[in-house]
């Protein structure tokens, strides 16, 4: 009986810790908002152009264009002890930098599911300047 009780409350302490944890990879957008909001020292990353960047983007986001000549340089420069959340206009180029970023040993790394146009569709604000 006790044993029963126990392994009901670990697995009742899981899914509740399930619920409330974002674990590295794709998340969608409102888990994506989320980390903004909740993670101290989140270093997000747009991989769009400098153009693209202008005409729309999350506020607090740093601009790396995938494209550039030293995009993979700064890549390595950022803090490995914080976490990333990057994103793309649909996520293709930011997928392609979560890789790269994985190679380069970051680990709390958060890709925009379906990049800012979801984010948009989700009703989100963007940052224009």
């Amino acid at each position: 009986m006790k044993k029963s009780l126990i392994l009901i409350l670990l697995v009742s302490f899981t899914l509740l810790d399930c619920g409330t944890s974002i674990s590295s990879g794709t998340i969608a957008p409102d888990k994506f908002k989320e980390a903004i909001d909740s993670m101290s020292g989140l270093q997000i990353l747009d991989v769009r152009t400098p153009d693209e960047f202008i005409s729309g983007h999350i506020e607090g986001a740093r601009n790396l264009d995938f494209f550039g000549p030293n995009f993979q340089s700064e890549l390595s420069k950022l803090d490995q002890n914080k976490p990333i959340a990057v994103y793309f206009a649909v996520g293709s180029r930011s997928v392609s930098t979560l890789k790269m970023l994985q190679s380069l040993g970051y680990q709390k790394i958060y890709d925009l599911e379906g990049g800012i146009l979801n984010w948009q569709k989700y009703g989100f604000e963007v940052t224009k300047n």
